[in-house]
């Protein structure tokens, strides 16, 4: 999954994330929340598909044995092992797929408002630095900072002639 490159600093008592600006004297709170991808869905789903295929299957046997068919029930198992061997391919490419999910860390960003979510990152490590840098800077204006962070998160952007609504980072 790829992200967007955003400019991060901090400078002269505001927090710059791309092309928003924060005042940090408006910041009352910074915090990393870290969010899991959801899991075991695959299954579930493979075993919804071969349900389904084999119910199909037996609706199947039992009309072409109504309209006498010869070897009908062999038609049918026949139609009912090929989709239950795409069903098992491709449940073996979603638990592969879902093997790759990983954890991501939030940079949540509390003024007199609602919490924002600013940044997702999958380097827990980078958004902490960030909180640190944050919180000095609130204390002293001279602190400076200036990074790179590949952003995983969603982008909102509902204001003005530019509205997209949400649009996705990866």
């Amino acid at each position: 999954m790829a992200g967007i490159n955003t400019e991060v600093q901090v400078a002269k008592g505001v927090l710059w994330i791309g092309r928003d600006a924060y005042p940090l004297r408006n910041i009352a709170r910074a915090q990393v929340r870290t969010v899991y991808p959801r899991r075991g869905t695959p299954v579930k789903d493979y075993l919804k598909a071969l349900a389904k295929w084999i119910g199909l299957g037996i609706l199947a046997a039992i009309i072409m044995a109504i309209l006498h068919v010869h070897n009908a029930g062999t038609y049918a198992i026949l139609g009912v092992l090929a989709c239950s061997a795409v069903s098992t391919i491709k449940l073996i490419r979603a638990i592969q797929k879902e093997r790759r999910k990983i954890a991501y860390h939030l940079l949540m960003i509390q003024t007199s408002g609602d919490p924002q979510t600013l940044l997702a990152s999958p380097d827990r490590s980078v958004i902490e630095e960030l909180i640190r840098t944050i919180m000095d800077a609130i204390g002293d204006a001279k602190v400076a900072y200036h990074n790179w962070i590949t952003n995983y998160g969603d982008i909102v952007s509902q204001y003005g002639n530019n509205n997209t609504g949400v649009s996705h980072a990866y």
